[in-house]
This record gives C-alpha cells, structure tokens and sequence, in this order.
C-alpha cells in the first residue's frame, strides 16, 4: 500500500522473514550434544497434576504464555487472532507485539484487536521502554486498555530507540 506507514511495512517484513526461515539460528547452541535419560515417575499419574495457576485474577490452565508477537498490519492481525484462538483454547495466556505502530497510527488499533475471540485469557500488551519513557504511563495504560489488556510488558530492543 502506497499510504501505508512506514513501520506498518516494518511488521510486515519482520512476518516475512520469520515465514522465510531466515530469522533461524544456524549456529550450534551444543544441544545436540545434550542426552537426557528417561527416569519415569511410575508413582505419580497424570490426572493427578494440575498445572492451573492464577495470574492477574484468571485462571491459567498452566502457567505459560505466548509471548511478544506482532500488531501493526493486517497479515499481523490474522496472526494475532489465530493465536488467540489457540490461546483461549489452551487456557494459557497471551503477548501481543510492541503496540509502537498502533500508539504512533491509531488507525492500526484493529490489528491487535482479540477480545472477541479470545474474551478470557490474560493478555499482556506491550510496549518497548524507549516509547514507555516517551510517553507517560497514562498513554501506556491507555493502550492497554484499548485492548482489554490485563497487564502491559515493556520489552527493550538492544542498540535501538
């Protein structure tokens, strides 16, 4: 789109490469050199393990997250919609991308719009530091609320501003 804004195209591209296979790590983590041995817990059955927990005054069928993702374009807001989808389903909670496009374009507020296929998870929005300091707690609970989010996260991105 020839209006689009500028970091729009920046979440799109960030959505490519990540399809692309190129954002992968291609060097050893050592890992592979790593062997566990299966000690099975035969006292112990599965029925009888809850991992539920509470965050934020919900209920979490287990205490995980899916974290930081995307915002900002329409491929952005499919994305975020299915992993709602997956995260209701689930009963585990939910982080959507750095809300930056959505405070910077108010028009691309949609994109991180889940509440209604996702109405109980705990969502995290979040915002990068840098932009938190910039603009005040108020606009930072405001963009949470814009959302429905339960809580914000502030994430930091080494060497940028």
């Amino acid at each position: 789109m020839a209006d689009e804004p500028a970091i729009a195209r920046r979440k799109a591209d960030h959505l490519e490469v990540a399809a692309s296979g190129r954002a992968e790590f291609v060097k050893s983590t050592l890992l592979e050199h790593v062997h566990l041995q299966h000690q099975a817990l035969p006292e112990l059955a599965l029925d009888e393990i809850d991992l539920a927990t509470e965050l934020v005054g919900k209920r979490l069928a287990a205490p995980l997250v899916i974290t930081g993702m995307t915002g900002g374009t329409a491929e952005a807001a499919a994305v975020n919609r299915d992993l709602a989808r997956a995260a209701q389903a689930a009963g585990v909670a939910l982080g959507l991308g750095s809300q930056r496009a959505m405070a910077e374009h108010p028009d691309l507020a949609a994109t991180y719009a889940i509440r209604d296929v996702a109405p109980d998870v705990v969502l995290f929005g979040n915002v990068g530091g840098v932009q938190a300091l910039a603009m005040g707690p108020a606009r930072v609970i405001e963009l949470a609320r814009q959302i429905g989010a339960d809580a914000i996260a502030v994430h930091s991105t080494p060497g940028r501003s």
